[in-house]
């Protein structure tokens, strides 16, 4: 009886139905762990979020339950915001929390202060952890505070973009789980600096030492220095991290000494906010800035290093000619570029660079500085510390070209407060829906358009008005608008019900916009964007046939004509039935084509 009292406790019990020394009878104080999951890397949204409901907790303990619904109904209401200039903005407890949009179509939100970094390492070390990454090598990264295994590597993540990683990624892995980092595979890991004498054991594998700032890897030099935390001055000699190009390099770190990243010393002349509010606000907007700047000097810091990328890439052939890239390098250049080249996330950024539809590859394009015949920067920086010279623009010119896809001007939109457990959410959604339209009407611009259609199409599904939903975000699509979320609208038509189906079929804008048809698809077999794979093997490793033979010819530039083509692959077949003159003359062809 009382055993079964215990396993059904229910806080709520204890309230005025019982007396002082029925609960204390019956009272049992369980340990109970909050977890906040999302795909989105919001983590300070969610530190303000857990820290509200730990507060009211403590001073509402006997309610626990209830405050945990509420809790639990609120932050599941919040909608993520597209790229735009729209944030959300809603109230939890005496907090007032803005969910910030990405900085850019297709990348995930940065909720991180990204200048942070430039405090735990030198920049040096932060492009030699790039390089790491880069190269796909197997990484964790240690630290006598967890807290800071998550936001150090999402800020490294952020740093590489346009390339994504896309394979096992643990920001922490328990010390009974270390055997985890002898897997086989491209890992990346979070540990606790504990753990750095068995690290160290594992070959293969480089650590990142947030603490010290420093680099290890699993040698027998750092064997000998992994026990002396102190002994970490030429860890880099041993890894062999090439070096990124010196030119890319040098204007990374000038752009870099005129970004702003110490909040308290750029604010140190302004007075003081007198609202927590106020003063949550303004270093929101300061990191937001900050962030902003930093992800524009490092994506022209891609746009640098790869230029010439676009020039040995054949879109049409879907064929990126490795050999001649490689040639065209300087030498002191060429062992980063072939570490990354035989990489899988370089494969993905050639596919991406040949999509359309990328949502990177357009600023990418735009900013392709080019070579100059004066042999210097409009900056004015010498020719030799530069050894190619980019007269597009002077770089803090394609920084501000960059900046310009962010939106400088943003707007709040506030969700409607939320009423407790028992208020209806179809309610809440309908209240929602008419803010936006009156922001709308507040700022009528086209990206504030598409941005609220995206919002009234997320809340309208979420309401269970399906049809309605489509239709908002078949305008959407008609705008021309990046933010149609095409993988959202292809879930929702396999989802609906055949009545709705039949209802759907009948209405104009499902009958007159192709993409519905395109979407109407098995979702197996669906592929809206191109998806286009680039070849990089320059020469086939087994035998093929006349058509695959014909296909690497054309690649490799070696002929384009059929006719030489065939002759070529008969007489490297050792086709008998071919005579020599003709084998020779098929091979003057090819000459000739080759020179020109």
């Amino acid at each position: 009886m009382v055993k079964e009292e215990v396993y059904k406790i229910e806080p709520e019990r204890f309230s005025a139905d019982l007396t002082t020394l029925q609960q204390a009878q019956f009272r049992c104080f369980i340990p109970t762990c909050v977890v906040l999951v999302s795909k989105y890397p919001y983590f300070e949204v969610m530190k303000d979020c857990l820290s509200c409901v730990v507060s009211k907790l403590k001073a509402k303990s006997l309610e626990f339950k209830t405050v945990l619904q509420e809790f639990a109904l609120t932050v599941t209401r919040v909608p993520v915001p597209p790229y735009g200039p729209l944030n959300v903005g809603f109230q939890m407890g005496m907090l007032h929390i803005d969910v910030r949009a990405p900085l850019s179509v297709g990348r995930l939100p940065i909720d991180v202060h990204l200048g942070n970094l430039f405090f735990l390492f030198s920049v040096e070390k932060i492009l030699d952890i790039l390089t790491c990454l880069l190269m796909q090598q197997n990484m964790v990264f240690v630290s006598a505070d967890i807290s800071l295994l998550a936001p150090t590597i999402e800020s490294f993540m952020a740093l590489i973009y346009p390339f994504t990683w896309r394979y096992v990624y643990v920001p922490l892995v328990p010390s009974s789980c270390l055997d985890l980092l002898e897997a086989p595979g491209t890992n990346l890991y979070g540990c606790h600096n504990s753990s750095l004498k068995k690290i160290s054991k594992i070959p293969g594998i480089v650590a990142v030492d947030i603490d010290t700032g420093n680099i290890l890897s699993a040698t027998d030099e750092c064997h000998n220095r992994a026990s002396l935390p102190n002994d970490h001055s030429n860890d880099d000699e041993f890894l062999e991290i090439p070096k990124m190009p010196t030119d890319a390099v040098y204007i990374l770190k000038q752009e870099l000494r005129k970004i702003a990243m110490n909040y308290e010393l750029e604010r140190g002349h302004l007075l003081t906010p007198l609202s927590l509010s106020e003063a949550r606000s303004q270093r929101a907007d300061f990191h937001h800035n900050c962030n902003s700047q930093i992800v524009a000097a490092f994506f022209q810091l891609w746009v640098h290093i790869f230029c010439e990328v676009t020039d040995f890439l054949k879109a049409e052939k879907k064929h990126f000619n490795r050999e001649q890239f490689l040639e065209s390098q300087a030498k002191n250049e060429r062992s980063f570029y072939s570490k990354v080249l035989h990489t899988d996330m370089f494969r993905q950024f050639l596919n991406g660079l040949i999509n359309k539809d990328a949502d990177w590859g357009q600023s990418f394009f735009r900013l392709l500085p080019k070579v100059s015949s004066s042999g210097r920067l409009c900056t004015g920086i010498p020719a030799n510390r530069l050894s190619k010279a980019i007269t597009k623009s002077s770089s803090g010119c394609l920084n501000q070209n960059i900046a310009d896809d962010i939106p400088q001007k943003t707007t709040t939109f506030l969700l409607p407060a939320i009423l407790g457990v028992k208020h209806q959410q179809v309610h809440f959604y309908q209240r929602c829906i008419e803010e936006l339209g009156n922001t709308v009407k507040a700022d009528s611009s086209s990206s504030m358009q598409a941005t609220c259609l995206y919002m009234k199409a997320l809340l309208q599904i979420a309401n269970g008005n399906t049809i309605e939903g489509l239709e908002t975000l078949n305008e959407l699509h008609v705008t021309g608008s990046k933010l149609c979320p095409l993988t959202l609208a292809q879930k929702v038509l396999e989802s609906i019900s055949d009545k709705e189906r039949q209802k759907l079929e009948k209405m104009d804008f499902f009958k007159h916009n192709s993409m519905w048809r395109n979407l109407g698809t098995d979702s197996k077999t669906f592929q809206y964007s191109n998806t286009s794979t680039v070849s990089i093997d320059s020469v086939p490793k087994r035998p093929v046939d006349l058509e695959a033979f014909a296909k690497h010819v054309e690649q490799l530039d070696i002929a384009v004509d059929s006719e030489v083509i065939s002759r070529l692959f008969h007489a490297l077949t050792f086709n008998k039935e071919t005579d020599d003159g003709e084998q020779m003359k098929g091979f003057g062809l090819y000459r000739q084509t080759r020179l020109e």
